[in-house]
C-alpha cells in the first residue's frame, strides 16, 4: 500500500484460456458494498479443483476459502468489520489483496488472537460438517455410514456427532487408517473397502444401527455398493467426487424403496440457513479455532506454497488428497 491510495495486487485469474497469475493496481478504499482484506493465507478445496476444471470464462477469480485482516469497509459494509481477523467463504482467495462483495461472500469474524495460518480452512470444511450433522438429525438417523472416512471433513463430523450420540460405520481404504478411527475416535464399525468380508461386514453393520444417510465424496462405482445395502428409505449424500468418475444408479432402489440421492454443497447450504443458524455456526467454528485449539475443526496442512506456486499446489493436490495427507496452505503475502 502506497501514500497515492493504490495498493499492487497478484491474483490468479482466467485469462486467453487458462488460469495465470496476473497483477492489479486496487484502490485502498473498498466500493460500496464490499470490504478490502490484506490476505494471509488461502487453501487447495476440492471446490477449488472444481472450479479450476469447470469454470473458464475470462476474468473468472480463483480460491474459495482464506484468512486476512480486512483494511477497508464500504459503505453499507458492516463498519466493525474494519481491522477485524476473518475467514471468509466466497471467491478470489488466491491473491495478495481480496476485494470481496458481502452480500456473496459468507464471512467469519474471528477472534484478535487467532492464528491466521489455523484459520485459514475455517468456512469449507467446519462448516460441512455442520450441515452433515443437520442432514442427520433432520433425517431422524442415530447414524451414519461415511466413505473416505479418514478424511479431515468427517473427522470434524465424528467429533459433532459424538456430541449428538449418533454413531458412524466408517469405510477406509487401509489398515491403519481403521485403527486410527478406532483408537482416536472410538469408532466401533470401521470397515476396509477391498477386504473379501465387506458386503458382509457392511450388512451385518446396517442392520445394527440403522443409518438413514451416507455421505459419499469419492464417486464411482463404490457408492452404489453402499447404498444398496442402506435400508428403506435411506438417502445418498454426493459431497464431493475425488476420482471424477460418475455414479451407475440402479433406480429400483429410487423406486420401490424409497430411497433418494441429494447432493450437498455448503454454498447452498448455508445460503438456505437462517441468518441466526449461519452466526451460530460461524461462532461454534470460530471459538472451537480461537479458544479451544482447533480441537474439533482443526486442518492439517500437508506443505506450505507461495502465491506465485500456486500451480504446484493445483497439480499436486489429487495425490495428497488421495493419501488424505492434509491440505496445501497458500501463502498469499509474505509479511
Amino acid at each position: 500500500m502506497d501514500s497515492t491510495g493504490t495498493l499492487e495486487n497478484d491474483f490468479v485469474a482466467f485469462k486467453d484460456g487458462k488460469y495465470v497469475l496476473q497483477h492489479e493496481t486496487l484502490s485502498t478504499t473498498a466500493q460500496p458494498g464490499h470490504i478490502l482484506v490484506k490476505m494471509a493465507y488461502s487453501t487447495v478445496d476440492p471446490y477449488d479443483a472444481l472450479c479450476f476444471n469447470l469454470y473458464k470464462t475470462e476474468g473468472t477469480r480463483i480460491g474459495v476459502e482464506g484468512s486476512g485482516t480486512v483494511i477497508s469497509v464500504g459503505e453499507g459494509a458492516d463498519a466493525t468489520l474494519l481491522g477485524r481477523k476473518i475467514a471468509f467463504m466466497g471467491n478470489g482467495a488466491w491473491a495478495r489483496f481480496a476485494h470481496l462483495n458481502v452480500a456473496s461472500t459468507f464471512i467469519m469474524a474471528l477472534h484478535d488472537s487467532q492464528d491466521l495460518a489455523k484459520a485459514t480452512a475455517a468456512c469449507v470444511n467446519p462448516l460441512t460438517a455442520i450441515a452433515q450433522l443437520d442432514i442427520i438429525q433432520a433425517k431422524g438417523s442415530k447414524s451414519y455410514v461415511a466413505d473416505a472416512a479418514a478424511s479431515s471433513l468427517n473427522k470434524m463430523l465424528l467429533s459433532l456427532a459424538k456430541g449428538a450420540g449418533i454413531e458412524c460405520i466408517a469405510t477406509v481404504r487401509k489398515e491403519n487408517q481403521a485403527q486410527h478411527l478406532k483408537e482416536a475416535f472410538g469408532v466401533k464399525h470401521v470397515l476396509i473397502q477391498d477386504s473379501p468380508t465387506f458386503d458382509e461386514d457392511l450388512k451385518a453393520a446396517v442392520e445394527e444401527l440403522n443409518p438413514l444417510v451416507f455421505f459419499d465424496v469419492i464417486g464411482g462405482a463404490y457408492p452404489m455398493r453402499v447404498f444398496k445395502a442402506l435400508p428403506n428409505g435411506a438417502k445418498l449424500v454426493i459431497v464431493a467426487n475425488l476420482t471424477h468418475t460418475d455414479i451407475p444408479l440402479d433406480t429400483s432402489h429410487l423406486l420401490f424403496s424409497g430411497k433418494t440421492i441429494e447432493p450437498l454443497l455448503v454454498f447452498a447450504w448455508m445460503g438456505a440457513a437462517t441468518q441466526e443458524k449461519r452466526d451460530w455456526a460461524f461462532k461454534q467454528v470460530s471459538d472451537d479455532l480461537g479458544l479451544n485449539g482447533g480441537k474439533v475443526f482443526g486442518t492439517n496442512f500437508a506443505q506450505t506454497v507461495d502465491l506465485a506456486e500456486w500451480e504446484t499446489a493445483v497439480k499436486d493436490y489429487n495425490e495428497v488428497a488421495s493419501k488424505q495427507l492434509g491440505k496445501f496452505l497458500v501463502r498469499c503475502n509474505s509479511e
